[in-house]
């Protein structure tokens, strides 16, 4: 590590590479300045996720973030060290995210584990050699066994499984040859050493004779390291009753962990009472209980895969989990507003690895393709609640794309899948992918004849069309959403969600008269629930009073929005809004110190959580009229220093400021709310921008000139190239070039 960026730590599975790169880790505290991180890989399968997971161990971001340039930029100015534990399923991804970290990010160093090297360039091999042991026919001092490290270990854990076990001169020789048998690899010496609770030392080494030295169905593909571990395994699964052994077959279907209700499900009644065999397993040591949860070591699981195959009940046992994950989805998607939300949104998140994994058996087999999609498309408050966005429309976008090389006539699971895909493309800022998911939903859904999918989808499509700025289209939608919602036989809790976007519709249209009674309506369907429409609802009332004028009416509401945001499970962008929204408010009350740093705080987390305030077109308008506005009242420096200042605030440091409701400048009298000029293709400060293009600066040289971020100028552009139906900065010249000519200027 001296020497080289990248270590790699590799060895056959249980010979100690995590627990090395947790000692090194440890040994190395201090050395950076910017922390050590370990990210653990063995349970996740899509190459897709592993930036996110990275920025999510870190705490920087949700697994919504799946762009390798998006942890390029996050670790690029960072000095640490960056540990990737169990690479070797993934070792093409991991090689390249390597790759691309050691060019653009000089002060991160790395150090992987895994069972092969990656192959790339600047990589030290380090293979992790198994623990020492004496040379086969050394003779050894009486009493000196324990001074070679796989003797220490097993006496070490022996004694932790018996304490009365003491390891006596004439027994060394037995446990240097049953550790020499299991080629000193820590974990057989492990499971090893637990069989002492029920067999004498003696028994265990005669019966590791032969069971430890031969390998069940060895594959003639894998690395003969591997069969020394089978081997332990092996011996372990000799000392499991046959009722154990067919659950640890089982178990095998779970990634990270289950609890018990899960375990029943893939565990037949006609076998008998699973609690005794869990019991067991645990005792024996190939299954923990954590936290109220059982967890299985990854090498235990792939052991128990291959016996589960061997048995031939895979596809009995695969398909179990798969109905007992999709019947909890239905669970969530029917309590996803009421005062169970945050408990169903906490058991899918802490489950979300077996989540992934009986959405992968969906994909493995066309008659689960509607199982898959009712378990995605009914976690659509999950993805959306908990900042899964992204994640949430990979899995439904696969889902449908597999679904449609299929025959057959439409199904509900189509048109709620497409519904759901397209709902998390919305507000994960992609937004002319999601219109044409939801105009798929609309038109599948009136041909089959469901209103409440129509009306789900119609609520979307109007959000997206507010997103873009369009105010009449979106209003169009929704009140055709909420029609649809009221007229329905049954209550239905989507008509709150439905009637939160049509009173932000409404709150920049000409009836923002309309908007509070629709939002108060909104607020009280809520409001018994608590769950995150009750904090929405307060947040987008404070708009509305703000946006009258009502500046003390706007802060307590906003306040009280942002409380209950921080109160259920938090989202980022429900953060984002209410601290703009704050910011706006401190400009009004006199206190433009405060407002500087909000809008910062705003910013900031918005970098983590994909497009500013989702793309909103208006709203974004009105961040920078008022980011002008309050930049004039203090001047460019210190309005820089303060914004600097929010933007540096941890997320919990941001929140307590918010919610701090003292003032220290006077209110103004009047509010003089900034006009929304629908009418015009370009803003002022868009046309300020498109007028640099054409005179030939960059981005940066345009942020530098007007004293803003260019992370703001290369919105403005985004924005004029769609305002204008344009692709490229070169049609902007052209265009503006042409109207100067027109104009006669030179």
């Amino acid at each position: 590590m001296r020497t080289s960026r990248l270590v790699t730590l590799t060895g056959p599975g249980g010979v100690g590479k995590t627990r090395l790169a947790l000692h090194i880790a440890n040994s190395s505290r201090g050395a950076f300045a910017d922390g050590i991180w370990m990210v653990p890989l063995a349970e996740l399968s899509q190459a897709d996720l592993i930036p996110s997971t990275i920025m999510a161990t870190m705490g920087e971001a949700g697994p919504n973030r799946t762009d390798v340039d998006d942890l390029i930029g996050f670790l690029e100015n960072l000095e640490l060290l960056l540990v990737l534990d169990n690479c070797e399923h993934l070792a093409e991804p991991c090689a390249r995210i390597a790759s691309a970290i050691l060019e653009r990010c000089p002060k991160v160093r790395l150090m992987m584990t895994s069972r092969e090297a990656l192959r790339i360039a600047g990589e030290a091999i380090f293979t992790v050699p198994p623990l020492s042991l004496p040379d086969a026919g050394e003779r050894i001092a009486s009493g000196s066994a324990v001074l070679f490290d796989a003797v220490a270990l097993f006496k070490e854990r022996a004694t932790a499984v018996e304490p009365e076990f003491v390891l006596r001169p004439e027994d060394e020789s037995q446990v240097v040859e049953l550790c020499r048998r299991l080629d000193g690899l820590p974990l057989a010496i492990e499971l090893a050493a637990a069989s002492m609770r029920w067999l004498p030392l003696g028994e265990l080494t005669v019966g590791a004779a032969t069971p430890l030295a031969l390998v069940t169905s060895p594959s003639r593909s894998s690395p003969v390291r591997q069969h020394t571990l089978r081997a332990s395994l092996d011996y372990s699964y000799d000392l499991c009753s046959p009722g154990a052994r067919a659950l640890w077959a089982r178990l095998s279907v779970f990634r990270g962990s289950a609890e018990l209700d899960a375990i029943r499900s893939v565990w037949s009644a006609d076998s008998g009472m699973v609690e005794p065999l869990l019991a067991e397993l645990v005792d024996k040591s190939l299954l923990m209980l954590t936290g109220g949860r059982y967890v299985m070591l990854e090498t235990i699981r792939q052991y128990g895969s291959e016996l589960l195959i061997s048995l031939g009940s895979a596809n009995d046992a695969r398909r179990a989990h798969v109905e007992y994950f999709a019947a909890m989805a239905s669970d969530l998607e029917a309590f996803w507003s009421g005062q169970d939300q945050a408990k169903h949104l906490s058991w899918a998140k802490v489950n979300s690895a077996n989540i992934r994994a009986a959405l992968e058996y969906c994909l493995e087999s066309a008659e689960l393709l509607d199982t898959g999609l009712r378990i995605a498309a009914g976690l659509w408050s999950f993805w959306s609640a908990c900042n899964f966005e992204s994640e949430g429309g990979m899995w439904l976008t696969r889902l449908i794309d597999a679904d449609a090389r299929l025959p057959g006539a439409p199904r509900p699971a189509l048109a709620r899948g497409l519904w759901a895909m397209g709902f998390l493309e919305v507000i994960d800022g992609k937004l002319e992918h999601g219109s044409r998911s939801l105009d798929r939903a609309i038109a599948l859904a009136r041909e089959i004849g469901d209103p409440v999918i129509e009306a789900n989808a119609a609520h979307s499509r109007g959000f997206a069309e507010l997103l873009n700025g369009d105010i009449d289209s979106a209003l169009h939608y929704l009140e055709h959403s909420v029609k649809l919602e009221r007229d329905a036989p049954a209550p239905n809790p989507f008509l709150a969600l439905s009637l939160l976007s049509y009173g932000l519709a409404l709150c920049f249209s000409e009836r923002r008269d309309e908007a509070a009674p629709v939002l108060a309506q909104a607020r009280a369907l809520s409001e018994s629930s608590g769950d995150f429409l009750h904090s929405w609802s307060l947040v987008f009332l404070g708009l509305e009073a703000l946006l009258d004028g009502r500046l003390q009416a706007a802060s307590a509401l906003l306040t009280d929005g942002l409380a209950s945001n921080v109160r259920g499970p938090r989202n980022n962008q429900g953060l984002i809004w209410a601290t703009e929204f704050l910011g706006w408010a401190a400009f009004y009350e006199g206190d433009a110190r405060r407002a500087a740093r909000l809008l910062g705080g705003s910013e900031a987390l918005s970098d983590e959580s994909g497009p500013y305030l989702v793309g909103f077109t208006i709203l974004r308008r009105l961040h920078e009229d008022y980011v002008d506005q309050v930049r004039a009242a203090l001047g460019p420096e210190i309005f820089e220093e303060e914004r600097s200042e929010g933007r540096r605030l941890d997320v919990d440091a941001l929140i307590a400021m918010a919610l701090d409701t003292r003032r220290t400048g006077p209110a103004q009298k009047k509010v003089a709310v900034p006009a929304v000029k629908l009418d015009l293709p370009l803003t002022p400060r868009e046309s300020e921008i498109a007028e640099r293009i054409a005179a030939g600066l960059t981005n940066r040289a345009i942020a530098a000139e007007l004293v803003i971020s260019k992370r703001t100028v290369d919105t403005h552009v985004e924005n004029i190239l769609v305002k204008l139906g344009f692709s490229s900065r070169t049609q902007i010249v052209a265009l503006l070039t042409s109207m100067d000519s027109a104009s006669g200027k030179n």
